[in-house]
């Protein structure tokens, strides 16, 4: 069984805090949490989007 992955896409600057809970909740439901710039975080969905989630912050 492949590991569930999430994306979060932190804005186009990487600005986007993603708090400790956030990562410690991800390690414990053995989620692979991939944190990147939007952009980066797209191209990572649309290389996998049927086993991805993704939230992605937009605003900058």
């Amino acid at each position: 069984m492949e590991v569930p992955s999430t994306g979060v896409g932190t804005g186009a600057y990487g600005a986007l805090p993603v708090m400790d809970e956030v990562k410690q909740e991800a390690k414990r439901r053995k989620v692979k949490l991939l944190i990147v710039p939007t952009l980066q975080g797209i191209a990572a969905l649309n290389e996998n989007p049927e086993d991805t989630n993704a939230v992605l912050h937009v605003t900058c």
